[in-house]
């Protein structure tokens, strides 16, 4: 049997509330905004019977690492929802021959090789599954091929980037993809007009996750068996049907992003996503009552980082097998402590299925949601004083008001000899207006230059702020600051 992927991740491993109350919404769903089967099966099978089972394909062998073993993962992520159904060899071979009855993973071929043995070159095809098959029997072998001119790539975050960010594939999208034809999967959106993601259909690069979905996992289930699964996803996005989509002119279904581009959010402000997600029962059995964790995420496609919870949605509806939904979310609100800086935002399905690499999901590389403080205005003096404690995440900063006098001398520390303090690698920086009046400067901790030592030439209200030395660097700060009037005013006079 091929081997499963034990580096699916199964949930957020760091909560960050830092006293914020996380609120429950109590969702109701209305009928516009959901979907079931109807009539009729939604994916499409090919004349062709699928094979014979099991299919034993000759896999990617060892030595074709870093791409083997994680051929045989996606032949595993098939078998969940249909049993054994994909099996591989105990020695694979590492080369392959069209037209001997065998299912085989041809692995990278170049415009030459292509042509050898199936006359044809790859233009701008990405991968193939070619099969044959004897008069109306099932198909009787298949070979899956890649193009070895595609910045192949196992990082789903890199390959899930628009192409302006990102000319990587992902290899595990595509291998699902495959592997569906290979068991006699079509194109469901070249025979129907589609409304509902499939990992058989053209997905926009920025979401070709390599997970399946409620249509994918219903068809190997009709092909080889009922597979017992409990099992549930989250996408963030929709699909919809193609209004120009037609019978002799079939067309792929539309993917909007449930949000389309960057938002800018101050302390105490709420946002809401720009379209509803989507929600799917893979399994088995109905869910009553689902629950969506609405989270700000460091980072994507992994919850390693800082991760600060907003919300739970809780939808009063029961999601039947095989069923697509899509779901709004309600409006989001930030504390005044969460930590300033540049999130995704991610949405995770808790408590326990059978799988729970497809439990989250999260907004595009281009779709980020900053953090910001109300700038607090201060007041300075001859003694030092400290601001109330501030919070930095990934890129983030904190800024401070402060209205300054021309020729007073201005003292700003985040150290504790001073008396500040900062738990990461930070920095200040003095601006007015565009103007940056002192340069940021490494602060605190181990610092040769501890404090901002600078001469106002100006009356009026200036910026300080406070940030990390790098996204990584976050935490923590208070800031210490004082004032005089300068006996020293630049090199005018003393």
């Amino acid at each position: 049997m091929p081997p499963e992927d034990e580096q699916e991740f199964t949930g957020p491993e760091m909560t960050t509330d830092y006293g914020v109350d996380v609120p429950v919404h109590s969702l109701s769903v209305d009928d516009s905004f959901q979907d079931e089967l109807g009539s009729g099966d939604r994916y499409s099978f090919n004349p062709n019977m699928p094979p014979e089972l099991p299919i034993v394909f000759d896999q990617f062998p060892p030595e074709w690492s870093p791409w083997a073993p994680v051929d045989q993962q996606m032949m595993a992520r098939w078998n969940r929802y249909g049993g054994d159904v994909f099996r591989v060899r105990t020695e694979p071979s590492d080369t392959f021959e069209w037209g001997n009855d065998e299912f085989e993973m041809a692995g990278f071929q170049s415009d030459a090789e292509l042509d050898d043995w199936l006359d044809r070159e790859w233009g701008s095809t990405i991968a193939l599954a070619a099969f044959r098959w004897y008069g109306d029997g099932p198909i009787a072998e298949c070979v899956i091929a890649y193009n070895d001119s595609v910045n192949w790539s196992l990082d789903e975050e890199l390959a899930a980037q628009p192409g302006s960010l990102s000319s990587e594939r992902s290899f595990r999208y595509t291998t699902l993809h495959e592997l569906g034809h290979c068991f006699s999967l079509r194109h469901p959106w070249e025979h129907q007009d589609v409304w509902w993601p499939s990992v058989m259909n053209y997905a926009p690069k920025r979401h070709r996750i390599g997970y399946l979905h409620a249509d994918d996992t219903e068809a190997i289930r009709s092909a080889y068996g009922d597979e017992s699964v409990d099992d549930a996803s989250v996408a963030f996005y929709r699909v919809e049907s193609h209004p120009d989509w037609d019978e002799d002119a079939p067309r792929n279904p539309r993917y909007f992003r449930s949000l389309q581009s960057d938002l800018v959010v101050y302390h105490g402000d709420s946002f809401s996503l720009d379209g509803r997600f989507t929600y799917q029962n893979l399994g088995t059995s109905e869910i009553i009552d689902p629950t969506v964790e609405a989270w700000l995420s460091e980072n994507r496609m992994t919850w390693a980082g800082r991760n600060i919870k907003l919300a739970d949605w809780n939808y009063s509806t029961t999601v039947d097998r095989y069923t697509v939904r899509r779901f709004n979310g309600a409006s989001l609100t930030v504390g005044n402590s969460t930590h300033t800086g540049k999130y995704y935002m991610g949405l995770h399905l808790p408590g326990d299925d059978d799988f729970g690499g497809n439990n989250s999901a999260w907004s595009d590389a281009d779709a980020m949601v900053e953090i910001r403080n109300n700038p607090m205005p201060i007041a300075t003096s001859s003694a030092w004083n400290t601001t109330p404690t501030g919070y930095i995440g990934p890129d983030g900063d904190w800024t401070f008001e402060v209205f300054v006098h021309e020729g007073h001398r201005y003292f700003f520390s985040l150290c504790d000899e001073h008396p500040g303090q900062a738990d990461f690698w930070s920095q200040l920086s003095i601006h007015a207006g565009g103007d940056e009046l002192q340069w940021a400067f490494l602060s605190c901790p181990e610092s040769n230059r501890p404090l901002i030592d600078w001469v106002s030439d100006r009356t009026g209200w200036i910026s300080v702020t406070a940030t990390g030395s790098a996204r990584a660097q976050q935490g923590s700060f208070q800031l210490a600051y004082r004032s005089f009037q300068s006996e020293i005013f630049f090199d005018r006079f003393e």
